[in-house]
């Protein structure tokens, strides 16, 4: 059987104090340690953090990346006005959206009358005129030695409407009617129709599609169809053809709008297929022609609406939403109506800054006196 030494106690003593600091020694090298960490890591947080003060000042200083713009300008072909014969006596009607009449007399009065003044029109018609009844006298005399006749807009405050001036010596009778019959179109103040000697002019505000297209279905399959029926009508009753004029609110082919193959366009009001197709029966089954086109069929650039969202106009990205509609019979010389197409025109730069449309124009050969039919104003 082994046995086992056991120490005295003096030398059990000694040991156990040196243990003690053998322990201790341990635990300041860990405390020490534990104090070089805790150190090293508040300074790499101060570090990080003055890092991260200096990348952000950096970053702000950094200029950003400007969006990729295409400032090139869609060019336009240069088209010239068509001189008129020296023994004829023409007619000239001018159309022109003006976005708000009262913010152009307000603004840029000025620039209404020098259009009229350069210009010189027997007709101006104005469309989204926005007034209401209660500023109509107000705006009776706007251009001197013009009668104004005016349709507001019932169902809603400063929207639509229509305007039209015609000059005194020119036309001194004729008659005018309002509306195309329908309440549910007149209430929104959208046409005004002259019967003037030899022709009919129906003024018009087309309603547009929206910008969800909730009004398209009305617009193509209620107010074009109306607007159809009251043309031909009108024009069986008087005997003389109805030009048909304003904001339109179609492009009607691709050469009418800058970016045709954008994939938005055919679900943009004003380019869908449908408002196209609506269009086109005017040209195929009324037997009208689009007065523009048909003098300059192939013409580029040639836009009367620019979107002031996208800064369109300065860069010409436009369409042409703006016409003249006029029946196929009066587009040759010396037809049995005693008017004919001369010329159609865009006024492109008159009135830059005044809306987001420029003015329109045509003129037609008129074979007869201003005062050639006696005529009093009425009201439908």
């Amino acid at each position: 059987q082994s046995q086992a030494t056991v120490p005295s106690g003096a030398a059990a003593a000694g040991r156990w104090r040196w243990m003690r600091r053998v322990a201790a020694r341990g635990m300041a090298r860990v405390a020490a340690s534990r104090k070089r960490t805790s150190a090293a890591s508040a300074a790499d947080g101060a570090g990080g953090e003055a890092a991260a003060a200096a990348d952000e000042a950096a970053s702000a200083a950094k200029p950003k990346r400007a969006r990729k713009v295409n400032e090139e300008a869609f060019p336009r072909d240069a088209l010239q006005r068509r001189p008129l014969p020296t023994s004829a006596s023409a007619v000239k009607v001018l159309s022109w959206n003006v976005n708000g009449l009262r913010a152009v007399v307000r603004n840029n009065e000025q620039a209404l009358h020098d259009l009229v003044a350069s210009e010189q029109p027997d007709v101006l018609c104005l469309q989204e005129t926005k007034l209401q009844e209660s500023h109509v006298e107000s705006f009776a005399d706007l251009i001197p030695g013009y009668k104004s006749h005016f349709s507001c807009s019932t169902a809603k405050k400063g929207y639509s409407g229509t305007a039209v001036f015609v000059r005194q010596k020119r036309f001194p009778t004729y008659d005018v009617r309002f509306g195309l019959g329908h309440e549910k179109h007149d209430q929104e103040g959208r046409s005004i129709t002259l019967l003037l000697p030899r022709f009919n002019l129906a003024a018009l505000y087309v309603p547009n599609s929206g910008q969800k297209l909730e009004r398209l279905d009305y617009r193509t399959k209620e107010w074009d169809v109306d607007l159809r029926n009251f043309a031909r009508k009108l024009t069986q009753e008087t005997s003389n053809p109805t030009i048909v004029c304003g904001d339109m609110n179609v492009a009607h082919r691709d050469l009418d709008l800058y970016n045709p193959t954008a994939k938005h366009i055919p679900k943009s009001a004003g380019c869908t297929a449908a408002e196209r197709d609506s269009f086109s029966v005017w040209l195929e089954e009324e037997g009208y022609l689009d007065s523009f086109r048909h003098l300059f069929p192939e013409a580029v650039g040639q836009y009367t609406y620019w979107s002031t969202r996208g800064n369109g106009r300065p860069f010409n990205r436009g369409l042409r939403l703006d016409y003249f509609a006029v029946p196929r019979a009066i587009a040759e010389p010396g037809n049995p109506h005693g008017v004919s197409l001369h010329d159609s025109f865009i006024c492109h730069l008159d009135t830059v800054g005044v809306s987001d449309h420029c003015p329109v124009g045509l003129t037609l050969i008129h074979e007869g006196g201003a005062a050639d039919q006696a005529h009093t104003e009425t009201e439908s």
